[in-house]
């Protein structure tokens, strides 16, 4: 699938969202334009923060309590519903593909690499595959389909029936990043008071819904851990199943520049996050 071992590793604490959309986009281009080779990254965000995904409306969510909850918020480069970004750690992959193989094996691959790495952790993680007739009807009991981690997809990862971790891809030629949201605590109240609910008892029941289909990283383990102590465990996962060869890295000279410019021209911009 990718012909380079050696990947890059870089490790980023927190960062506000416009950048850490900007450090992805970056790492994309670099990647794409053959300065980089692959790339592992795990990052966090300064604050709680609602991103959306590319094609998504902003009129389905309630901007005025994104303000109430001093929440950030960004457009995603790539699609999918949205996402609070809290109590989490967040990685993206960003790779050169042969043109033969589809999204859906990428896909398929990257999780079968990160749950090699939750398993290692005690987190008995399973890769989820509906048919299509009872993913449609599962789609159709729900109340609100605007939210990531109440969307059922095939191939997502799952404990015990329940979502753990939501994620989505985009391609440019022949280059795909992947990010996702890994969560280790979650307040679903704050994350419906975001959204347009036609009455409460809407969004009471798509409250009850989203806390038996939903869980994290804190509720499958006994001993409480950080984001970081799964830096190693999820790195062994792409080294099991690509033959990756990591090496601790940061954003080079030109990487830096680059993203300071989709910083400010985009990702900080009403024009990019309001488009829709």
């Amino acid at each position: 699938m990718t012909c380079t071992r050696n990947w890059r590793l870089i490790i980023h604490s927190k960062h506000d969202p416009y950048m850490n959309m900007a450090v992805d986009e970056t790492l994309l281009e670099s990647v794409m334009e053959g300065r980089s080779n692959p790339v592992l990254r795990f990052y966090e965000w300064e604050k709680p923060t609602v991103s959306v995904g590319y094609f998504q409306k902003t009129q389905e969510l309630n901007l005025k309590n994104i303000v109430k909850h001093n929440l950030g918020f960004v457009r995603r480069p790539t699609g999918g519903q949205a996402v609070l970004h809290d109590k989490e750690l967040t990685y993206s992959v960003t790779m050169n593909i042969n043109n033969e193989k589809s999204l859906t094996d990428i896909f398929k691959k990257i999780n079968s690499s990160l749950i090699y790495g939750l398993r290692s952790f005690g987190i008995n993680a399973e890769m989820f595959e509906k048919k299509n007739k009872e993913m449609l009807i599962q789609k159709n009991n729900l109340s609100n389909k605007s939210i990531c981690f109440t969307s059922p997809s095939n191939y997502e990862i799952r404990v015990n029936s329940k979502k753990l971790l939501g994620s989505a891809l985009m391609k440019r030629k022949y280059t795909i990043m992947q990010h996702g949201s890994l969560l280790f605590k979650y307040d679903p109240y704050i994350l419906f008071d975001i959204f347009n609910f036609k009455t409460d008892l809407k969004k009471e029941t798509a409250v009850n819904l989203f806390n038996t289909t939903m869980t994290c990283i804190n509720e499958e383990i006994r001993n409480k851990i950080k984001p970081s102590d799964l830096y190693k465990p999820l790195s062994e996962g792409f080294k099991s199943n690509f033959g990756a060869i990591f090496v601790n890295d940061s954003l080079d000279k030109y990487e830096k520049i680059i993203s300071e410019k989709l910083y400010k021209e985009k990702y900080s911009c009403n024009k990019w996050n309001f488009m829709r």
